[in-house]
């Protein structure tokens, strides 16, 4: 259940309660295998609010302005749920137009959470890697409690339905809770990167776009999504 406000023009919140119930079906080495990645059974009520600030020109296809968004989301405590945990986040983007086809486009994303009793189940972890975040690396390649991530793109615009982009992520996820030797993670913060190119298609759909990234192992990877990164 959701209840969203605007405030300004520019500035806006929202208020989300999530209410569901985790149940493991299989048999006892399934269940085992899958409660050793802390997923557990239970009922979980999660809280969430977040504030957001909106100046882009544009929601599709921004060429100025900015988006920034912060969130709180709340596990437990006066909510039901076996773990009590809060997750903070908060995401900068930026984009500047260098002239009429040529913009560039940036964002800060940061992210971490309080765990104050029991485990943080493996779906409420941050996970970085895939289409959306950091590029060049298989989806959720790296998960933990904290996570970091930078991205730029420099795109360019050849027709009014073709665009084409060059684009630097970085980041990285860690702190993982003993669960460093499954997620590929040593516990410390270790900075990851992939760089790469793209082009979106303009459809009377959606945008569709279409990436191709090396990451550290120099492996291209190509992905596909709708719509601009960020």
């Amino acid at each position: 259940v959701t209840s969203g406000r605007r405030f300004t023009d520019i500035i806006s919140g929202a208020l989300t309660l999530r209410d569901e119930n985790v149940k493991i079906t299989g048999s006892d080495g399934i269940k085992t295998a899958v409660e050793d990645s802390y997923i557990r059974e239970g009922h979980y009520q999660t809280l969430s609010s977040s504030v957001s600030r909106d100046t882009r020109n544009s929601y599709l296809e921004p060429s100025c302005g900015s988006f920034s968004t912060l969130n709180v989301d709340s596990t437990g405590g006066f909510l039901k749920g076996p773990d009590s945990f809060v997750k903070y986040g908060l995401t900068l983007r930026k984009y500047h137009a260098l002239n009429g086809r040529d913009v560039i486009a940036g964002r800060i994303s940061a992210n971490a959470v309080n765990l104050s009793e029991g485990s943080l189940p493996l779906f409420e972890r941050y996970g970085l890697g895939g289409a959306d975040n950091l590029r060049g690396y298989d989806y959720r390649e790296f998960t933990g409690e904290r996570m970091l991530l930078g991205n730029i793109e420099l795109r360019h615009k050849f027709t009014k339905n073709f665009n084409v982009h060059v684009f630097y992520d970085a980041g990285d996820a860690w702190g993982a809770n003993g669960s460093e030797a499954a997620s590929g993670n040593d516990g410390g913060f270790s900075l990851k990167k992939g760089c790469g190119a793209g082009i979106v298609i303009s459809t009377p759909i959606a945008p569709i776009r279409l990436d191709y990234a090396r990451g550290r192992s120099n492996e291209g990877k190509y992905y596909f999504g709708m719509g601009q990164c960020f």
